[in-house]
């Protein structure tokens, strides 16, 4: 059996082109214009092994499944083998690598039964190199041979390895591609100019996929294989049209995710309908070539150059389980993408929940608004209809927009999938867009209906940027990706819009906006309250009152990564007890709330230290009952799998293990009677190690608090965790401190 890793990552994406319902017969090779070339070795093995290649090339086969006719297969894990010297012992010595999706292979011979880990890697070096696919054969002759693809560096290489007897090999290798060269001498430049578009095509539709995404590299991995299949449609399209069909799916399946995918918003579809353009392009001028290179007849070309280009387009690129958004929503999804007749649009059952889908289709936005869908809902990262409108510079949609409500200082964060998406600027506005993107009359728009030029986007390690920075960055005169909807002459006057406060002015406005937002708060208006103080903080970030105001208004209106991300800025920086007591207590109840454990805002994880630690902290910044009832009512809620009892001085003790905010170290809550006093040197328990034996630990004192009339809590902190089944009370000894 080969020797092959095979995966089923859940990752999305595309494919090409429908099959027709009836294809011509696939067509015979007439004249091939490049067959495999032996590049070294000599001998009657060489001699049979390209010659099978020759033969192995005409057929629909990759090259993984290469063998030469005759030959026995042999599994070198299962098998006895021998040759004239006596046993011979066969490792397949794995080479690890990106998150072992890519893994290598070597076959190491030797006399030895096992051998060590240094032997191996001693004698690796010897062996035929590391391969994607590798296979061990027994020839006519009886001795053994190898034959390896996939090669690192030589991915057009097939390799055949015939051991010798003295544990040597000896290689005969054959190139299975034409030299770069060649394929220019050949192929037209236009038709590489339509294959280079089309590769080109398909990355675009990936723009949504953010990173490499850890050490497997499967998006890259995808992308060197589509390289590779597009290489091979010009001299082997017979064995590329054949890739889709696998564990996958059918073209048919993959086609409908693809439709899917383009239904998810503007830039999505578009991409997928410039793409399908360019599919049918590139194949009319891939089947014009095989007419005349390969002498088939004009239905035979066609019908090979569809499928050879699908199959090089579908072998990099997969669907698993892919569901963007409720299935009834595809038919209204696509009929708004497609600017459908809006009595059509109404006739369409079921709703949609992006108000993206329609922001080129202004009639379609004021219909899903009066559907019910939230004007200021946001993507991911916190991109808005409003957003979307300046980006695609649509003024009628921006209007429909903030006549209904639209927040026009809403701000964009980093998403908690950075793997999807490649976002690293944060607090981005929809007149920060509208400077990168849109016309003056856009942006004239938002100012006028209270979009704030102060705010600053910023990135990791670099200034804030306010929407006046990105229309200087984005108007220049060398400007790599101009705003192609402001016009050098109307520079000056969009300046004149984007202008900032005196800094005088804004820290007045600053106090006003926190006494609008208390005032909107006593008043029950939480979304007002909300959008003052967020104002407030974006020009004092360092703001206190406002911290303490904002992590509590946002909390009650559910917005729990805004209280959360506004508490710890308040714990991080002040010295008030009263308002660390509140911000503790706050992200006690968002931690309480959150539907995740380590729930996840604007590139930090929060709550990594449970809510019961935010709740101790509160109570021993600022003690009062209610902070105390709130503490004692967590821990009484403590799952009993989670608490550990035991008895001290004839009293049962709760004891609750949590982390503590950097994860380096255990809190360990003992919850018991009021009157008992646990002395910090009385609890310890164990640890074994190798490399430093037994030892007795002791945990350090953190705190005690009385919670009510019959509790009180003991806090202790260490490094290490504890081994519960060996905690045990030591005897008290005269003078003993206590907590």
């Amino acid at each position: 059996m080969r020797h092959r890793l095979l995966f089923c990552l859940p990752m999305m994406f595309l494919l090409g082109a429908t099959k027709a319902a009836e294809e011509p017969a696939r067509p015979v090779l007439v004249r091939p214009w490049f067959t495999p070339v032996l590049i070294d070795g000599k001998g009657t093995l060489c001699d049979e092994a390209i010659k099978a290649a020759k033969a192995h090339f005409l057929k629909p086969k990759r090259w993984a499944s290469f063998e030469l006719p005759g030959a026995e297969h042999v599994r070198p894990l299962r098998d006895e083998l021998a040759d004239a010297k006596g046993p011979l012992h066969v490792q397949v010595y794995t080479h690890s690598g990106c998150g072992s999706a890519c893994e290598r292979y070597q076959f190491v011979v030797s006399r030895a039964p096992e051998l060590s880990r240094e032997n191996l890697e001693a004698m690796a070096k010897g062996s035929p190199a590391p391969a994607a696919d590798i296979a061990l054969f027994k020839g006519a002759d009886k001795r053994l041979f190898s034959i390896a693809s996939g090669i690192d560096g030589e991915p057009d290489t097939v390799e055949i390895n015939r051991l010798n007897d003295d544990l040597t090999w000896t290689a005969c290798r054959i190139s299975t591609a034409p030299a770069a060269d060649r394929v220019a001498d050949i192929v037209p430049a236009e038709l590489r100019a339509s294959v280079r578009a089309l590769s080109a095509r398909t990355s675009n539709m990936r723009q949504g996929t953010g990173s490499w995404c850890g050490s497997l590299r499967t998006h890259e991995r995808w992308s060197e294989r589509i390289g590779a299949r597009l290489q091979e449609v010009y001299y082997r399209p017979w064995a590329v049209r054949d890739d889709a069909g696998d564990s996958y799916g059918s073209y048919e399946q993959d086609l409908s995710n693809l439709q899917i995918w383009a239904a998810t918003g503007v830039a999505e579809y578009k991409a997928y309908r410039v793409f399908l353009k360019q599919m049918t392009s590139s194949q009319a001028a891939m089947a014009a070539f095989y007419k005349r290179r390969f002498g088939w007849s004009d239905g035979q070309a066609r019908t090979m150059a569809r499928q050879a280009l699908e199959g090089a387009i579908s072998s990099g690129i997969r669907f698993y389980m892919y569901e963007p958004f409720p299935k009834d929503e595809t038919a209204l999804r696509n009929a708004i993408l497609a600017h459908h007749p809006m009595e059509e649009i109404r006739a369409i059952e079921g709703q949609a929940s992006d108000l993206s889908i329609a922001i080129e289709y202004p009639e379609a936005l004021a219909y899903l608004i009066e559907q019910g869908v939230d004007v200021n809902q946001a993507n991911a990262f916190g991109k808005t209809a409003l957003m979307y409108a300046a980006h695609y510079n649509q003024p009628e949609s921006a209007r429909i927009l903030l006549a209904r409500g639209a927040n026009p200082n809403a701000v964009t964060v980093i998403p908690e999938d950075d793997c999807y998406y490649a976002i690293t600027t944060r607090n981005m506005t929809a007149l920060h867009y509208a400077a990168r993107y849109a016309s003056p009359a856009l942006v004239r728009l938002l100012v006028d209906n209270g979009a704030e030029p102060f705010i600053q986007a910023h990135r990791e390690g670099e200034e804030g940027s306010t929407p006046l920075d990105w229309l200087h960055q984005y108007t220049a005169a060398n400007a790599e990706e101009p705003n192609p909807n402001i016009d050098p002459d109307q520079i000056a006057e969009v300046e004149a819009l984007l202008q900032p406060p005196t800094n005088e002015a804004l820290q007045a406005r600053a106090k006003r906006l926190v006494l609008e937002g208390e005032k909107a708060y006593g008043a029950g208006d939480l979304k007002h309250a909300l959008r003052t103080l967020n104002l407030a903080i974006n020009i004092q970030p360092h703001n206190e009152r406002a911290l303490s105001d904002l992590s509590l208004v946002a909390l009650r209106d559910g917005d729990l990564g805004v209280s959360l991300q506004a508490g710890q800025a308040l714990i991080d920086s002040s010295k008030d007890a009263r308002l660390l007591a509140n911000a503790w207590f706050n992200q006690g109840l968002a931690c309480d709330a959150s539907d995740s454990s380590w729930p996840f805002y604007n590139g930090t994880r929060y709550c990594d230290a449970s809510a019961v630690y935010a709740y101790y902290q509160a109570l021993a910044a600022h003690r009062t009952e209610a902070r105390a009832a709130k503490l004692l009512q967590a821990l009484q809620a403590v799952p009993d799998v989670e608490v550990h009892r035991f008895l001290f001085e004839g009293s049962e003790v709760r004891m609750v293990q949590r982390y503590g905010p950097d994860h380096s170290s255990l809190y360990l809550y003992l919850l018991h009677p009021r009157g008992l006093v646990i002395p910090t040197e009385r609890i310890g328990w164990t640890l074994s190690s190798e490399s430093k034996g037994i030892r007795e630990i002791t945990p350090s004192s953190v705190g005690r608090e009385v919670l009510d009339d019959d509790w009180a809590l003991t806090v202790l902190r260490r490094d290490a965790r504890v081994d519960v089944g060996s905690l045990h009370i030591r005897p008290a000894t005269p003078g003993s401190g206590a907590l």
